[in-house]
């Protein structure tokens, strides 16, 4: 199923499992950064999608083969979730981090 949606896969293995991990692992530390988590997400999301949008759709610098066939402003869904877990993902990173080897 997986097998022509390369990028999917790489979501999956790349965002996905290890987004899920630091969730799970982490649970105890990020329950106290729910806020925090979602403004600078938030903000990764505006400023990746007036990135995207301008460098994919308007000015044609990359494109996207074999995605799922959804499109929004010029841009697949498989893109919008990267927006969405990726700031996320490394916010959570980094705040373990903090906590372990940084002022709390």
């Amino acid at each position: 199923m997986l097998d022509n949606l390369p990028y999917l896969q790489w979501q999956i293995v790349f965002m996905f499992i290890p987004s899920l991990m630091v969730w799970v692992l982490a649970w105890d530390i990020l329950k106290h950064y729910k806020k925090t988590i979602l403004v600078i997400t938030a903000i990764g999301v505006m400023w990746g999608i007036v990135f995207d949008v301008v460098s994919s759709s308007w000015l044609g610098i990359w494109f996207y083969q074999n995605h799922l066939g959804v499109n929004f402003l010029g841009l697949q869904i498989e893109e919008y979730i990267t927006l969405l877990v990726m700031p996320q993902q490394f916010v959570c990173i980094l705040l373990v981090i903090r906590k372990y080897y940084g002022k709390t």
